[in-house]
């Protein structure tokens, strides 16, 4: 049996309208003066002022930092951190989807470090003297999407404006103090953001599940994710105020990275798609999920097999990888999630973000119990391309 560790940070509070009680959870943390971080599109939806009223409510100070943008670019990062310090602030909210959380998380932890922000990209803090492990503002996160689970990660994903790619921030100070999941906060969200964040949890599952740290709790935790992905996908996509689907759907989210497993080649790929051709991350996740299944079925049969059971296939199938591949295939025309050819990429750009999975998202692959080569590689892009 493999081996592995558990933690049980960070606490979780689920429920509904359990957003309401954020000011008083801050105050619980001892937080006076907070600095709330957050995307203009979830302001203008009306998502942030009733968190900002009740968290007025309970007399601690704000500090608003509505500037959070997708795929986080390190110049917004910059002047995040310049703004916490100036106010001397001893918490942050991060409220929103994966960008405006991983802003918040990198934020609380670069703040204390030497500029520039690049120094520290994939892992190059360790051994840094720049670089401050340490965190003194408490840090909550809302999701307002079921899709990426950082909430419990440690470190965030951004963007290196100069080079034009996504780069990882890993530091486990980076990581939450408490998440609170609201689902009524995801009601309303539009299909094509209900179906492409809700396959980035499916695809951080299958992943996960396939890794080569699975173990079983990767089979408990992400069995059920995927079961409950796969049933109440549909149900939230057809009418975004199901609130049982939205609850289900953001607790599977919030599973889908606390299982002991780890995201491998498929997030090598749909990184690499987000930092060149600004594809949304879940879209790229969900286009290159058949595949992630395909590649991975010798070397993790077992496992395909339980994920074909838990999406209401034969697990005794003996092309099973195909057969689950097909049925994605088919999630995924439903939910009108267009291929790179679709959305008018060229076949020479889409291949060319090759030496981006195999340099900077090569990483990825050591949690795989084999590594594509460049062939291979080439294969698999050309029909994710379509």
């Amino acid at each position: 049996m493999r081996a592995f560790s558990t933690t049980s940070w960070p606490n979780v509070v689920f429920g509904d309208d359990v957003s309401k009680n954020t000011g008083r959870l801050l105050k619980e943390s001892g937080v006076t003066k907070v600095m709330v971080v957050f995307d203009r599109g979830i302001f203008e939806a009306g998502i942030v002022t009733p968190i900002l009223n009740v968290i007025d409510t309970e007399g601690i100070e704000i500090v608003e930092f509505g500037k959070a943008l997708p795929d986080p670019p390190d110049t917004v990062i910059e002047e995040g951190a310049l703004l916490a310090n100036s106010q001397n602030i001893d918490g942050i909210l991060g409220i929103g989807g994966g960008s405006s959380m991983d802003t918040a998380k990198v934020i609380a932890v670069y703040r204390h470090c030497e500029p520039p922000l690049n120094q520290y990209y994939d892992g190059a803090a360790k051994g840094n003297p720049n670089f401050k492990t340490r965190r003194d503002a408490t840090l909550i996160l809302i999701p307002t999407t079921s899709g990426t689970g950082a909430e419990m990660t440690a470190g965030g994903v951004i963007t290196d404006t100069t080079a034009n790619a996504k780069r990882s921030f890993p530091s486990m100070k980076a990581q939450a103090d408490l998440a609170i999941l609201d689902p009524v906060l995801t009601l309303g969200l539009p299909p094509h953001i209900t179906a492409t964040t809700g396959m980035d949890a499916l695809c951080q599952a299958v992943e996960c599940m396939t890794s080569n740290r699975r173990n079983v709790r990767t089979d408990m935790i992400c069995g059920y994710v995927i079961e409950n992905i796969w049933r109440y996908l549909p149900i939230a996509w057809e009418n975004g105020d199901d609130l049982e689907a939205r609850g289900v759907l953001m607790n599977a989210a919030n599973l889908s990275l606390s299982n002991g497993g780890a995201t491998n080649m498929g997030h090598a790929i749909a990184t690499a798609m987000g930092g060149r051709l600004n594809i949304v991350h879940g879209h790229a996740c969900a286009l290159v999920l058949p595949e992630q299944v395909r590649f991975v079925a010798d070397v993790a049969d077992r496992e395909i097999r339980i994920i074909a059971q838990k999406i209401g296939l034969n697990p005794k199938s003996v092309n099973i990888a195909d057969d689950v591949a097909l049925e994605i295939n088919k999630l995924l025309k439903k939910f009108d999630i267009k291929t790179p050819k679709e959305m008018g990429i060229s076949k020479n750009d889409f291949l060319s973000i090759s030496d981006e999975i195999f340099g900077a998202q090569s990483f990825f692959f050591t949690r795989m119990d084999k590594m594509p080569t460049e062939d291979e590689m080439k294969k698999i892009l050309i029909r994710i391309f379509g």
